[in-house]
């Protein structure tokens, strides 16, 4: 789960509000234009899990449920700041919490477009994540809620993210070696290693499970 920054709502929903406000009807170009603004803000990427959208195999995500939304008074299931796109993953993530979690708060839940992720997560380097140390009660308890509510230690997110955070410890060893071979007196050298260095911070940064990886190289 990355920091997100949430872009201009798409124009369409509140034409929405105002025809559908409690039936999620979407025509093809009301979906394309959604998409269009959730990948500008999560870059294809699932706002939960941190795993690269493949084939489409993705849908629009209601952080709090439309069937929650529907009973309170003043709350529109179109409501921009409550959209997210998440992965189809049936094992974790928005599908795991909608249809198989069922006793949680959704305000108890880490909201990535205003909270900063990387502070409630502790990712090791098998792939499993704990909440992190030294949280107050309310953090902890969105940490914990967070983890449990979209499965993010399942067994498949915890093999890919060990993967993932393998292969960068590999790349990581190497530079370092590069580092320790090079001359700090001679400029060319030192250029070579801060390119180097930027390219494989970019990379982490371009790449799935951002926060797990780079809590496990740079720190």
């Amino acid at each position: 789960m990355k920091k997100l920054t949430r872009p201009t709502p798409p124009s369409c929903l509140n034409r929405l509000k105002k025809l559908s406000p409690s039936k999620w009807d979407l025509s093809d170009t009301d979906k394309t234009e959604i998409w269009l603004a959730l990948n500008n803000m999560q870059n294809f990427y699932c706002a939960y899990c941190d795993s690269k959208f493949i084939d489409n195999e993705c849908h629009i995500e209601h952080l709090t449920p439309q069937h929650i939304l529907k009973s309170l008074k003043g709350r529109s299931i179109y409501e921009w700041d409550n959209l997210f796109g998440s992965c189809d993953n049936d094992d974790h993530c928005g599908r795991y919490k909608d249809h198989i979690v069922t006793d949680y708060d959704p305000l108890n839940l880490i909201k990535s477009d205003i909270d900063e992720p990387s502070n409630y997560f502790n990712f090791l380097q098998n792939g499993h994540v704990v909440k992190s140390n030294a949280l107050d009660e309310q953090a902890t308890l969105k940490a914990e809620e967070t983890i449990r509510v979209l499965n993010l230690d399942s067994p498949r997110l915890v093999n890919l993210r060990a993967k993932k955070i393998g292969k960068f410890q590999m790349e990581f060893l190497i530079l370092n070696e590069l580092i320790e071979c090079s001359d700090t007196n001679n400029k060319r050298d030192m250029l070579l290693i801060d390119i180097e260095k930027r390219s494989f911070i970019q990379n982490i940064n371009n790449d799935e499970y951002f926060i797990a990886v780079k809590q496990n190289t740079i720190g």
